[in-house]
């Protein structure tokens, strides 16, 4: 009971309704015995308290991820399949096109042969620089082969 007094004053919680605040004690108990269960020794992790102690595993769960609603937008002449990306409060992250070919906006520069070098990521990354330039700047960096 103590250890959830200091766990309700620490996060600031606040129950409407002794149901509640009993129904939430259970849950918190129930995470708190698994939590002392735990043997770390055995595992490569460790449990501890934070602020979903009093959530069960359902609740919890609900609240990872991403809601997708699919629309359609209409940018540059274009339309594109959007993603209407929501997490659990309701409130809209960002909607993006599923893709962009940035080649056909004459954002990138043509494929470099990269041999067999082995430095994928460095030519992955000026394209990358590259595009960036060009969408900032209005045009791209020219370089010679």
């Amino acid at each position: 009971m103590k250890a959830f007094q200091t766990f309700v004053g620490r996060q600031g919680k606040n129950y409407l309704t002794k149901a509640e605040y009993n129904a939430r004690l259970k849950v918190f108990s129930d995470n708190l015995s698994l939590i002392r269960a735990h043997d770390p020794t055995k595992t490569k992790f460790r449990l501890a308290l934070n602020k979903f102690a009093d959530l069960t595993p359902e609740e919890f769960s609900s609240m990872q991820g991403l809601k997708v609603v699919t629309n359609n937008i209409t940018d540059d002449n274009h339309t594109y399949e959007e993603e209407d990306l929501t997490n659990a409060t309701g409130r809209t992250l960002v909607a993006y096109p599923k893709s962009v070919d940035w080649r056909q906006k004459g954002v990138m520069n043509p494929v470099r042969y990269q041999g067999t070098c082995g430095g994928c990521y460095a030519f992955s990354t000026v394209n990358a620089m590259e595009a960036i330039y060009k969408i900032k700047k209005g045009s791209l960096p020219s370089f010679s082969e």
